[in-house]
């Protein structure tokens, strides 16, 4: 599946959302964790490449503010706490690529109200229920 993150204008800031419903939790997840920080497109960057199963025995990689991520071996799941639609099964190497993109917004001039950001393509396995139970099929266990 291949949804659009696009950015609108609100309350002086470009906030990131998208076209489906997966690639609203993928924006959705950039814009409440990341917030606006290459700090924390980089935290996630080193979660995603370096977790290891076979160590922490779990799939949670971590929660936000609204959001939880989860991994099975090159699968991420990203989930809603508040909105129970949002979900999203997506490759690692596609995860990585929306914070390649989302880093790429933070060097433009997004500041900048009089310049539209743009928007970006993301690719994904399933989302909705159908990414839950994809995930569920690959092993994964939502539980921290």
């Amino acid at each position: 599946m291949i949804g659009k993150v696009f950015f609108v204008h609100a309350d002086n800031w470009w906030i990131s959302t998208g076209n489906t419903e997966g690639s609203l939790e993928v924006a959705s997840w950039l814009a409440n964790e990341a917030q606006y920080s290459h700090k924390m497109v980089k935290w996630f960057e080193d979660q995603i490449i370096n977790y290891d199963f076979e160590t922490k025995k779990t799939n949670f990689i971590g929660s936000g503010n609204a959001h939880h991520i989860f991994s099975t071996g090159d699968h991420i799941f990203l989930m809603c706490e508040y909105v129970d639609e949002q979900k999203v099964l997506l490759t690692k190497e596609a995860c990585l690529k929306a914070l390649e993109n989302y880093r790429s917004f933070l060097n433009s001039d997004y500041k900048n109200l009089e310049v539209t950001p743009e928007p970006f393509k993301i690719e994904y396995i399933a989302e909705g229920e159908e990414a839950l139970a994809k995930f569920t099929e690959l092993g994964g266990v939502l539980k921290a």
